[in-house]
């Protein structure tokens, strides 16, 4: 059973469900948003007001304009959304879908933590999705180079934490080593909305070393510069 795209392919979890392979992109979202009458665009509109809100004594001011509508950033994870808005996002995947596999019973929405841990297959010595590492380059005990995620390695300012991850915030969806499951950035990057209110997982490009456990629930107040989504699907076939 095969479905989705090259822009936003999925992996097979178990008979029923699928996950994306890579968090929603400001180009999905745009193209969702595109899709709506202009009440519904102003209810699930993007608040770019966040990067300054969250973040006053940063930098992240220029990216107010530029970070959601470049097409330098269209593979990079959508932020700044309400948990309403990725949801409403999901019903119209699971709409548009319908249309393209009419032979397929499609069902998109957010995942439960138990779906987003079996499906980051969580190693349980280090809480991290990576069978024989612990995601940190070492020699002889050492840390040296790079992760294989994007988390804040150094104190201080957001200027300092490219230095050991290369992330000077999110980054590019498709960047850094995938799991054993072949999703990218299930630690690291943007921390992810889960289907109740409230709950992300994963851990986003501002948590530091010792509060990186991929499988940790959080509590967000979305929007948040630091919050995105990734989807899944249950899928079956038509009787």
């Amino acid at each position: 059973m095969q479905f989705g795209s090259h822009s936003m392919p999925y992996q097979r979890v178990n008979d029923t469900l699928y996950i994306g392979t890579y968090e929603v992109g400001n180009a999905d979202y745009r193209q969702f948003l595109s899709s709506l009458s202009i009440a519904e665009h102003k209810l699930f509109a993007i608040d770019s007001s966040q990067w300054t809100s969250k973040f006053p004594t940063d930098s992240f001011g220029k990216y107010m304009k530029s970070y959601h509508w470049h097409q330098a950033f269209d593979i990079y994870p959508v932020v700044n959304i309400s948990y309403l808005a990725a949801t409403r996002y999901c019903q119209w995947l699971t709409e548009t879908y319908s249309k393209k596999y009419p032979k397929l019973q499609l069902t998109f929405r957010l995942p439960t933590a138990s779906e987003w841990r079996a499906a980051a297959n969580i190693n349980p010595s280090t809480g991290l999705p990576y069978k024989l590492a612990d995601g940190i380059n070492r020699d002889n005990g050492e840390t040296f180079g790079w992760y294989k995620f994007n988390i804040k390695t150094m104190e201080g300012d957001s200027a300092t934490y490219s230095k050991t991850d290369g992330g000077y915030f999110m980054v590019r969806r498709d960047a850094y080593w995938p799991t054993d499951h072949n999703l990218y950035n299930m630690v690291g990057n943007v921390s992810e909305m889960l289907i109740n209110d409230g709950e992300q997982i994963g851990c986003s490009w501002y948590e530091p070393i010792p509060d990186v456990q991929a499988g940790s629930l959080q509590r967000y107040a979305a929007p948040d510069p630091r919050v995105g989504f990734r989807v899944v699907a249950i899928v079956k076939a038509r009787k």
